[in-house]
């Protein structure tokens, strides 16, 4: 069942502006592209249409149909996989009466026996879209592939979101400068959280992540894991800092960003858990550094503000030697 999947509207989304790389940013100085446009988009261009057991269902679809993406017969009953679904039928219950189920088939029950509630991105992806598919199914309309996709396209689009956790004023200590040493010292601490946890050698997020999807291994995602863990430590390290309370707005902006970027990234990790999380994570990963950006210069028009210069070799030029 060939359909214009999720990823091609995400990777041409990313492939449209240029990305810095979070931490990065730091290290070098300067904006750094995101990657070759032509070489990141051939990794998703793989990935897109990648059929590991050429059932005709592509991987990502299998998650959504509950189908073993290395078994052409899922169910075993003669039937691929992909021509079940093409007709209607289900890939998942023997035939020959193994007629599409309903909705309410699809949905998840607790150890009670009641209905319980969607535990992934990617389950309650499913719930809605095998909802709408089966409303479209039992008013008469017939499916062509244009429609499937853009089914797929409006569910998914609804279900892009990655949580993060939002760190407000009672998450940080303030004080009274009574001057712009007090500020420097702020800067420089700043500075120094983000240098002292920024891994020196790191590899594009995205390209990993593409590159995981192109494979399907573990392996490569597991690539994430010293970058998750830095953002981590850099954000510990960073809530610890005392911030001027006239820089409170731009200080708490910096680190929620922080944050986001954190949780894209381990949405990223677990796309194996949890596939439309990854996709979200993977969709949103550019608006979030891109807010890095803002912030970063909301920060820079602060020190210049209070008439503080930080020289290479200081902890805030980390912040005020960045062109953005």
């Amino acid at each position: 069942m060939k359909s214009s999947s999720a990823l091609a509207v995400l990777a041409a989304a990313v492939l449209s502006v240029g990305v810095i790389l979070g931490f990065e940013l730091f290290n070098t100085g300067e904006r750094v592209e995101l990657a070759p446009a032509s070489s990141l988009s051939n990794i998703l261009s793989a990935a897109e249409f990648r059929d590991s057991d050429d059932d005709g269902l592509e991987d990502w679809e299998e998650e959504l149909w509950k189908t073993d993406r290395q078994k052409k017969d899922t169910d075993g009953d003669g039937t691929n996989d992909g021509e079940e679904v093409k007709v209607g039928r289900s890939p998942i219950l023997k035939g020959p009466k193994d007629k599409m189920p309903s909705p309410s088939a699809q949905k998840t029950p607790s150890a009670a026996g009641e209905e319980a509630g969607p535990k992934t991105r990617t389950e309650a992806f499913a719930r809605e879209f095998f909802g709408r598919y089966w409303e479209l199914r039992q008013s008469g309309r017939v499916l062509d592939e244009a429609d499937k996709a853009n089914l797929i396209e409006s569910v998914l689009n609804r279900n892009l979101v990655v949580p993060f956790k939002k760190y407000t004023e009672s998450d940080v200590k303030t004080f009274t400068p009574e001057g712009p040493t007090e500020i420097e010292a702020y800067g420089n601490a700043l500075g120094a959280a983000i240098l002292k946890n920024s891994p020196k050698k790191m590899e594009n997020e995205l390209v990993i992540f593409a590159r995981a999807l192109s494979k399907g291994g573990e392996r490569e995602l597991r690539k994430l894991d010293p970058i998750i863990s830095a953002y981590q430590k850099g954000l510990s390290a960073i809530l610890k800092i005392k911030v001027p309370d006239e820089a409170l707005s731009e200080h708490l902006r910096f680190v929620n960003t922080l944050s986001q970027i954190h949780s894209s990234l381990k949405g990223l990790r677990g796309m194996n858990d949890d596939y439309v999380a990854g996709l979200s994570s993977f969709a949103l990963y550019p608006d979030h550094v891109k807010e890095l950006e803002k912030s970063v210069g909301e920060l820079q028009d602060y020190f210049s503000l209070e008439g503080v210069v930080f020289s290479k070799g200081e902890g805030g030029y980390a912040i005020t030697g960045i062109s953005l």
